[in-house]
C-alpha cells in the first residue's frame, strides 16, 4: 500500500518556491516591458516639503539625481518650503528622505539637530554649485 504524506516532501516546497519567483518575475517583466505602463500608472503621485532648495540649480540637481530611482520630478520653486512632487510608494520614503538628506535637501518633516541641519545646509551648496555647473 503506498504511503501517504499529509505534509509535502521538501522537493515539492522547493520547486513552489521556484514557480512562485518565476510567476513574480514574469508578472514583473511583462507589466514594465510588454505592457509598457509608465511610472505614474503603477505608483502614486505624492508631495513633500523639501528645504535648501534654493533655485533652479538646485531643482535641476535634485531631478537629475533622484531620476534613476523615482523617474520624473517636479519642483515647485514658487513656495516656501520648496515642494517636490513624484510618483512613488510609501515604503519608499524611507528612500527617499535619505537620498534627499545626502543631497543636502532634507524632507521638512524630519527632526534634525543642529549638526544635521548645518551639515545639510553645506551639501546643498555643492549640490546647488554642481547643478549650475551641469546646466
Amino acid at each position: 500500500m503506498p504511503t501517504l504524506h499529509i505534509f509535502p516532501s521538501t522537493q515539492f516546497l522547493s520547486h513552489l518556491i521556484k514557480k512562485e519567483i518565476l510567476y513574480t518575475f514574469l508578472f514583473t517583466y511583462f507589466d514594465y516591458n510588454n505592457l509598457k505602463l509608465n511610472r505614474k500608472e503603477l505608483f502614486m503621485q505624492q508631495s513633500f516639503e523639501v528645504l535648501n532648495v534654493k533655485c533652479g540649480s538646485c531643482a535641476s540637481t535634485l531631478k537629475s539625481k533622484l531620476a534613476k530611482d523615482f523617474g520624473e520630478i517636479e519642483v515647485n520653486l514658487e513656495v516656501l518650503p520648496r515642494k517636490i512632487t513624484l510618483d512613488m510608494e510609501n515604503r519608499d520614503l524611507d528612500k527617499l528622505a535619505k537620498a534627499l538628506r545626502e543631497l543636502g535637501y532634507p524632507l521638512a518633516s524630519e527632526e534634525m539637530s543642529f549638526m544635521d541641519c548645518t551639515s545639510a545646509k553645506a551639501k546643498s551648496f555643492v549640490s546647488c554649485a554642481v547643478g549650475k555647473m551641469n546646466s
